[in-house]
């Protein structure tokens, strides 16, 4: 395994020789390859690179499953000649001053992954509110519960989004807000006979929460164990979470009853390459939940954080990085497109999660399939867009689909712009023991026994983090 690994580091370096290896960028409509050596640009053969970047992923995939713990750990040289830097701005300058890099880096990510990812970014939508019902005396009278009923558009293109919230009993001090996306409908966050039942186009599923595409009685409370309520409220925060098929329908052909219409976008047909998908108008939900909570005086509005498992993870990392109202950001599981590095050869890759899932993203990112040796961006960049605010990446040991190594190289990856921020980046550059959490100031990582889900134990680390470093980030 070592003499194989050592030639094929040899093929990489040989390949890379006279470009000094760095990461490549193909402009969809030239037949010229460039490479960023620090930020400046150079011309290298086609075909050169190709071969490159081919066994650089192998060496890396070889290093990663050949027992070498310690280098596998850490971003290897091979990986990150691959990944964009997350300090260049458009014009290939290194940016270190971070106030400039607000100024120029961040609005060029951001246009990066609205065009080639995630669609444009939705218009705000006047925040139309009512209260359906409310319980001074939930979870046994230590809880209010309330439950909204959201408008958005009119006419034929009305659509209605079902909020549930809980917050603390009359606490000392407006309580911060975790706002989460759930799978089920609000009636799976809690068995309460009195929480509505959504009304939403849903994933059919074998143990009968959900016949004929609607959620039955059978899933109430059926996901209690991903909302642990009362950890929440006892940790000072409250909770506020929407359905996510409320937005927009799970299903290749769900936008016609989505958010996007009401919105003034298309219902379907020849769609425009950067037009956005589910992920997009799922974080637009998010962000018009933080419009809601701006109208309101009882809750802490610098202690706003957002959380997501799964295709909601990424939808988590987006909204965060789209709206700075969010003081945290937790990505749970998030994998492909959320996370996880796309350059690196593990798990899920961008042809299969565009085939199998091509509603939750703009359609230019089919494009990129087979090729993301050869994309202008990595996720490491998304989440970059959350500094200098928490941010918070989860993995599960048994969830190889998601890529956990991958999602923690990429939290690594984006450090760089927290530590120009003053804030420093993760505290190590190792992956951390199972359920061994990695703290810095604003950069959360953990990786814990178990597989692809949201637990307790989870929401115990988010929390604990948001009480330790929340407070000293958002007042300065």
């Amino acid at each position: 395994m070592f003499s194989v690994y050592k030639t094929v580091v040899f093929l990489a370096k040989r390949s890379y020789s006279g470009s000094m290896g760095i990461e490549s960028h193909v402009h969809p409509h030239t037949e010229r390859t460039f490479v960023s050596n620090r930020c400046q640009w150079v011309r290298l053969n086609r075909s050169w690179i190709f071969f490159g970047a081919v066994a650089v992923i192998l060496a890396t995939t070889l290093l990663a499953h050949s027992g070498f713990s310690d280098e596998s750990a850490q971003i290897p040289e091979t990986l990150a000649a691959l990944l964009p830097d997350v300090l260049c701005n458009a014009q290939g300058n290194r940016v270190d001053d971070i106030q400039q890099w607000n100024k120029t880096v961040r609005p060029s990510l951001l246009e990066l992954f609205s065009r080639e990812a995630y669609g444009r970014p939705l218009p705000a939508a006047p925040v139309l509110a009512v209260l359906v019902e409310e319980s001074q005396v939930a979870r046994g009278g230590g809880a209010i519960r309330r439950q909204y009923r959201m408008s958005v558009g009119q006419g034929a293109t009305l659509r209605e989004i079902d909020v549930l919230e809980y917050m603390p009993h009359a606490p000392s001090t407006p309580p911060g807000v975790f706002i989460g996306i759930n799978f089920l409908g609000n009636q799976s966050v809690d068995p309460d006979p009195e929480i509505l039942i959504t009304r939403a186009w849903l994933n059919n599923t074998k143990d009968g929460l959900v016949v004929d595409h609607r959620a039955t009685e059978a899933s109430r409370g059926a996901k209690t164990n991903r909302w642990p309520v009362d950890t929440i409220l006892k940790s000072g925060f409250g909770l506020v979470t929407f359905c996510y098929g409320d937005v927009h329908p799970d299903r290749p052909d769900g936008r016609a009853e989505s958010v996007l219409v009401a919105l003034g976008r298309p219902a379907g047909g020849e769609l425009e390459s950067d037009e956005p998908g589910a992920i997009t108008a799922w974080a637009w939900g998010v962000s018009h939940l933080v419009d809601w909570l701006f109208t309101r005086k009882d809750v802490d509005l610098k202690r706003l954080a957002v959380v997501g498992h799964s295709r909601l993870g990424k939808t988590a990392l987006l909204a965060g990085a789209r709206d700075e109202r969010l003081a945290m950001v937790v990505s749970n599981n998030s994998g492909s497109m959320g996370a996880a590095l796309s350059k690196r050869p593990v798990g899920e890759d961008v042809a299969a999660i565009t085939k199998n899932f091509p509603q939750w993203f703009a359609p230019q990112l089919a494009r990129w399939a087979g090729r993301e040796q050869e994309m202008p961006f990595d996720q490491h960049m998304l989440l970059a867009l959350t500094a200098p605010r928490l941010i918070y990446v989860a993995s599960a040991q048994e969830d190889s689909w998601a890529d956990p190594e991958g999602e923690f190289l990429s939290l690594l990856a984006a450090s760089p712009v927290w530590q120009r921020s003053g804030l420093g980046g993760l505290p190590a550059s190792s992956m951390p023991p199972v359920d061994q959490p990695l703290w810095g100031r604003a950069m959360g990582y953990h990786i814990r026994t178990g597989s692809h889900d949201l637990l307790p134990y989870d929401w115990g680390k988010f929390l604990e983090f948001a009480n330790k470093n929340m407070p000293a980030v958002t007042t300065q």
